[in-house]
């Protein structure tokens, strides 16, 4: 059962610029590099372009990371990217613009998804995947069935009994905090939960840090061993577990 239990943190967006197929010999696609089983991504994505257009071959690109460190390439006709950087690719001119009727499946998108994507009266992007944090626990455990708040899961967790990465069955919980910016991110968020505000201020230095955000992180670090906490591995998104709970590679309850 999957409950989902903090909303979007990053949103990935694919772009398509403007390309004639019909008078393409290929498609360069730039695929977003940070996800799971990406070679999965490219085979389906290839199989159903296939039966669009047989007669188009997709070339993938090499070496996009997203839009963090590098901009798209000319040559590239489409790629997806972090969604941060949406507004400066469209100052650039970097993204085609899109009406609602260029979009298939418009009403399939989650309000809060596709609403980011429109900007001076046009739709610059389509969304693609939804960072997110989900609670994935058995459908007869009621106790975490009826929780709805970091309290009450952490009062059904209970405080952490185990030392490895993988709990014992029927205990803990799997939490991955390996990322180098998730701590900064997950303060910003718990602090967005408990403020009800965003943007929300940055510490500038030790003594600005808010207390209650990593008080609550804390008590979620609580429910699972340290070095689960800081497992590593290139293929954390891969990885599960027996225990009571099983979790994506990232995972906060931030409200109250």
């Amino acid at each position: 059962m999957l409950r989902k239990c903090l909303q979007v943190c990053i949103l990935v967006v694919a772009v398509m610029l403007w390309v004639s197929v019909a008078l393409a010999a290929s498609l360069k696609v730039a695929l977003y590099p940070y996800v799971p089983r990406i070679d999965q991504f490219q085979t389906v994505i290839s199989e159903k372009w296939k039966s669009v257009q047989p007669d188009v071959q997709i070339t993938w690109a090499k070496g996009w990371d997203g839009g963090y460190a590098n901009n798209p390439r000319d040559d590239y006709d489409l790629f997806v990217f972090d969604a941060t950087y949406l507004t400066y690719f469209k100052n650039q001119g970097w993204l085609m613009k899109l009406k609602k009727s260029d979009i298939n499946d418009f009403d399939d998108f989650l309000p809060f998804a596709i609403n980011g994507m429109f900007k001076d009266g046009k739709y610059w992007a389509i969304p693609q995947l939804g960072c997110t944090e989900y609670l994935i626990y058995k459908k007869d455990d009621m106790s975490l069935a009826s929780a709805s708040t970091m309290s009450e899961v952490v009062t059904a967790l209970k405080r952490c009994t185990y030392h490895g990465n993988i709990p014992p069955e029927g205990t803990g919980l799997m939490l991955d905090l390996s990322g180098g910016t998730t701590n900064a991110i997950h303060y910003v968020k718990t602090l967005e939960e408990i403020r009800d505000q965003f943007p929300v201020p940055l510490p500038q230095d030790q003594s600005q840090v808010d207390n209650d955000a990593t008080n609550n992180l804390r008590t979620i670090l609580a429910t699972a061993s340290l070095r689960n906490a800081w497992y590593s591995s290139d293929v954390s998104y891969q990885r599960c577990g027996t225990g009571r709970i099983m979790a994506a590679p990232m995972l906060v309850f931030p409200s109250l």
